[in-house]
């Protein structure tokens, strides 16, 4: 299992209520580069849970995440972060110096976010979508993803946002 690059692991509980699964010894091989986890039971990522420098995707849909870590990690690698339908997720960190090569950001439907921290995050970003986030308040875009042929922002159902383009 050391040479293993991409694990998808879907929810084999219909609520997605797993959280007295432990993690505490477990970690994914560290040439992993894919990592879609459906469901995803706890509150936020371990340290030690995936070799950082190699991801490239991280997607967990309808996870219980509240936060993505604990304490800022780096994904040099990590191009696209999908976190869709999250419910509990409240905030993003600043992905500037963490991702410094992020292109899709995909957070639709999680109705609990409030911030997303971006300050220049959205150099290499091609996709953000933010629609369904009803509770969102403000988020800061570049001016620069939207004169790009593959640029996409999508904010629909967010009823109290405050954009501001710079």
């Amino acid at each position: 299992m050391h040479n293993l690059r991409m694990v998808k692991i879907k929810s084999y509980n219909s609520n997605g209520n797993d959280s007295n699964v432990s993690f505490d010894a477990f970690r994914f091989p560290d040439h992993l580069k894919f990592l879609f986890w459906e469901a995803f039971p706890q509150k936020s990522l371990q340290q030690n849970f995936f070799c950082r420098e190699n991801l490239v995707i991280l997607e967990m849909i309808r996870s219980n995440l509240e936060q993505l870590w604990e304490e800022d990690q780096v994904l040099p690698s990590l191009k696209k972060l999908n976190l869709s339908n999250s419910m509990m997720l409240q905030g993003l960190p600043d992905l500037y110096n963490l991702c410094p090569n992020i292109e899709d950001v995909i957070l639709s439907g999680c109705i609990s976010l409030i911030h997303v921290y971006s300050s220049s995050f959205l150099n290499n970003l091609n996709r953000l979508c933010l629609d369904g986030c009803s509770k969102l308040e403000s988020v800061m875009i570049r001016s620069n993803i939207l004169s790009r042929s593959s640029g996409l922002v999508a904010l629909h159902g967010c009823h109290n946002l405050k954009i501001l383009l710079y």
